[in-house]
């Protein structure tokens, strides 16, 4: 009994797959369409990218960063939580990698402020920021405190 009742379900599923469209009648027909393959040279790169922002020195305060081009410009939003509320947090993309002593400020970015921060750079592309690698974005204390590093991402090959 239990077979046959299974055998009734199962009929009347495939039934309403095949009636509903959701088995072509190439397929149930063992017919193959071909599908178009896309040469790799077509595939545009990406023109975003997310950063992970890890906390530093026992802060708490962990995000990301989303870098977006449009026309020849880079926008980045940080977002981070577990912020303190109302400080003014500056951040910076330096030259070098959160593993090791980070370098020289590359491109300065608006303070974060609440958790968050948007900033355009003007007359930068994805290929420039890749072609200066390594790079981190780094979000510091304060401004009192700058010497002290809250959060920090490393840009990864895009």
């Amino acid at each position: 009994m239990n077979k046959n009742i299974l055998l009734l379900a199962f009929g009347a599923v495939a039934v309403a797959a095949i009636s509903y469209g959701l088995v072509s009648n190439n397929i149930a027909n063992n017919k193959v369409q071909a599908v178009p393959m896309v040469q790799f040279d077509e595939i545009q790169p990406s023109s975003r990218a997310f950063i992970s922002l890890n906390a530093q020195n026992i802060s708490g305060e962990t995000g990301t960063a989303e870098i977006n081009e449009e026309d020849g410009n880079l926008k980045i939003t940080l977002r981070l939580s577990d912020v303190p509320n109302g400080v003014e947090q500056p951040a910076h993309i330096h030259v070098g990698s959160c593993s090791e002593d980070v370098g020289e400020v590359k491109y300065p970015l608006s303070s974060v402020v609440d958790g968050m921060s948007e900033t355009v750079l003007e007359n930068i592309t994805l290929d420039q920021l890749r072609d200066d690698l390594p790079l981190a974005i780094n979000v510091h204390k304060s401004t009192d405190e700058a010497d002290i590093f809250v959060s920090c991402g490393d840009i990864k090959p895009l």
